[in-house]
């Protein structure tokens, strides 16, 4: 290309961050815009500027057991079922833990594949499969209930905002 001339000049690029003081005087599920513009050596200040919109969420979800239903007699649970609700954010992630609850001093958690006592072990949180609607396929049906026994089934829900509910039971 003819007559077309190239010049190299530099450019100043700079990061910044912003930490809010106070920020529990954000409301929930209300929204904030946040706008950034700069300003250069010699007072220039940007025309045009980014701006961000974001829904503040500091409350956790709810996730229930609906199947099989709470003080229910049952002769084989092959899934557990139930649902999730979070707001502004929406439910991602639901946790189920089984509990054989049977009177004895001892107290077992399922951890998908064995029973365990450790009630601090986080494999004895399960991943079930959905969010809003969930369910948790039982895999080793004669491994996991046993006759006469009774269970206690706990779940709790994870949103987009990271906000985790307490947990829940039926049994």
């Amino acid at each position: 290309v003819t007559g077309v001339q190239t010049c190299a000049l530099p450019i100043f690029v700079s990061s910044w961050s912003y930490t809010v003081s106070y920020p529990e005087d954000f409301d929930n599920n209300h929204q904030f815009r946040i706008n950034a513009r700069g300003t250069d050596n010699v007072n220039n200040i940007e025309v045009t500027f980014s701006t961000v919109t974001i829904t503040m969420d500091k409350s956790p979800g709810t996730a229930d057991v609906g199947v099989p239903g709470d003080l229910s007699e049952q002769s084989n649970v092959p899934q557990i079922s139930g649902t999730s609700s979070a707001l502004p954010a929406p439910p991602v992630s639901v946790y189920l833990k089984i509990k054989d609850d049977t009177l004895s001093a001892t107290k077992y958690f399922w951890d998908g594949s064995t029973w365990t006592t450790n009630v601090n072990d986080p494999n004895t949180w399960l991943s079930v499969n959905g969010a809003a609607s969930w369910n948790y396929d039982i895999s080793f049906q004669t491994a996991i209930w046993k006759d006469a026994h009774k269970y206690f089934l706990q779940s709790k829900v994870t949103d987009a905002a990271a906000n985790t509910s307490e947990p829940v039971g039926a049994g």
